[in-house]
Protein backbone atom coordinates (compact mmCIF):
# COMPACT_ATOMS: atom_id res chain seq x y z
CA UNK A 1 0.00 0.00 0.00
CA UNK A 2 3.02 2.33 0.31
CA UNK A 3 2.31 3.26 -3.64
CA UNK A 4 -1.38 3.03 -3.46
CA UNK A 5 -2.44 -0.62 -4.24
CA UNK A 6 -1.53 -4.18 -3.23
CA UNK A 7 -2.01 -7.13 -5.55
CA UNK A 8 -4.10 -4.72 -7.59
CA UNK A 9 -6.07 -3.28 -4.94
CA UNK A 10 -6.04 0.22 -3.41
CA UNK A 11 -7.54 1.35 -0.45
CA UNK A 12 -10.80 2.27 -1.96
CA UNK A 13 -11.42 -1.44 -2.80
CA UNK A 14 -14.44 -3.38 -0.24
CA UNK A 15 -12.31 -6.12 0.66
CA UNK A 16 -9.04 -3.59 1.68
CA UNK A 17 -11.68 -1.52 3.71
CA UNK A 18 -13.63 -4.53 5.48
CA UNK A 19 -10.02 -5.04 7.40
CA UNK A 20 -10.43 -1.66 9.02
CA UNK A 21 -14.33 -2.45 10.41
CA UNK A 22 -14.43 -2.64 14.01
CA UNK A 23 -15.61 -5.73 14.41
CA UNK A 24 -13.11 -7.08 11.78
CA UNK A 25 -10.48 -5.53 14.23
CA UNK A 26 -12.19 -6.88 17.56
CA UNK A 27 -12.06 -10.24 16.11
CA UNK A 28 -8.74 -10.40 14.97
CA UNK A 29 -6.15 -12.65 16.44
CA UNK A 30 -3.39 -10.22 16.48
CA UNK A 31 -5.95 -7.74 18.11
CA UNK A 32 -7.06 -10.52 20.81
CA UNK A 33 -2.88 -10.88 21.53
CA UNK A 34 -2.56 -7.61 22.23
CA UNK A 35 -5.31 -7.81 24.71
CA UNK A 36 -3.43 -10.58 26.31
CA UNK A 37 -0.25 -8.61 26.51
CA UNK A 38 -2.14 -5.88 28.19
CA UNK A 39 -3.33 -8.47 31.01
CA UNK A 40 0.13 -9.70 31.43
CA UNK A 41 1.50 -6.11 32.17
CA UNK A 42 -1.33 -6.00 34.55
CA UNK A 43 -0.53 -8.53 36.31
CA UNK A 44 3.05 -7.41 36.40
CA UNK A 45 2.67 -4.08 37.37
CA UNK A 46 0.13 -5.02 40.55
CA UNK A 47 2.81 -7.77 41.37
CA UNK A 48 5.25 -4.55 41.38
CA UNK A 49 3.23 -2.49 43.55
CA UNK A 50 2.39 -5.46 46.06
CA UNK A 51 5.42 -6.07 46.62
CA UNK A 52 6.57 -2.25 47.03
CA UNK A 53 3.38 -1.84 49.49
CA UNK A 54 4.63 -5.01 51.86
CA UNK A 55 7.71 -3.69 51.96
CA UNK A 56 6.58 -0.46 52.68
CA UNK A 57 4.28 -1.80 55.73
CA UNK A 58 7.12 -3.80 56.78
CA UNK A 59 9.69 -0.98 57.94
CA UNK A 60 8.68 0.58 61.26
CA UNK A 61 10.16 3.60 60.76
CA UNK A 62 7.30 4.07 58.13
CA UNK A 63 4.87 3.11 60.41
CA UNK A 64 2.68 6.71 60.82
CA UNK A 65 2.94 7.12 57.22
CA UNK A 66 2.30 4.05 55.98
CA UNK A 67 -1.70 4.55 58.20
CA UNK A 68 -1.54 8.04 56.83
CA UNK A 69 -1.13 7.11 53.23
CA UNK A 70 -3.92 4.60 53.55
CA UNK A 71 -0.79 1.42 52.46
CA UNK A 72 -3.03 -1.25 54.10
CA UNK A 73 -6.19 -0.05 51.97
CA UNK A 74 -3.73 0.06 48.76
CA UNK A 75 -2.10 -3.12 49.44
CA UNK A 76 -5.94 -5.06 50.22
CA UNK A 77 -6.96 -3.02 46.53
CA UNK A 78 -3.82 -4.46 44.80
CA UNK A 79 -4.28 -7.95 45.70
CA UNK A 80 -8.03 -7.84 44.79
CA UNK A 81 -7.36 -6.68 41.83
CA UNK A 82 -4.39 -9.18 40.80
CA UNK A 83 -6.81 -12.20 42.03
CA UNK A 84 -9.78 -10.86 39.81
CA UNK A 85 -7.18 -10.75 36.82
CA UNK A 86 -6.03 -14.04 37.87
CA UNK A 87 -9.04 -15.87 38.65
CA UNK A 88 -11.36 -14.64 36.19
CA UNK A 89 -9.05 -13.03 33.25
CA UNK A 90 -11.99 -13.67 30.53
CA UNK A 91 -13.80 -10.44 32.36
CA UNK A 92 -10.79 -8.91 32.41
CA UNK A 93 -10.49 -9.33 28.78
CA UNK A 94 -14.30 -8.47 27.96
CA UNK A 95 -13.80 -5.30 29.55
CA UNK A 96 -10.63 -4.49 27.96
CA UNK A 97 -12.03 -5.24 24.71
CA UNK A 98 -12.38 -1.89 22.45
CA UNK A 99 -8.80 -0.36 23.95
CA UNK A 100 -5.80 -0.77 22.43
CA UNK A 101 -4.35 -3.00 24.58
CA UNK A 102 -0.58 -3.33 24.49
CA UNK A 103 2.37 -4.07 22.04
CA UNK A 104 2.67 -7.84 22.39
CA UNK A 105 6.59 -6.93 22.45
CA UNK A 106 5.91 -5.86 26.17
CA UNK A 107 3.25 -8.17 27.01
Amino acid sequence: MAHGDFEGKSINDPEVRALFNRETVLESDWYLARLDAKLAVRRRTLTSQIVSLEAFLEKEVYASEAKRLNIQERLDQARERIKIADETPEVYLKKLRGTLGADVVFG
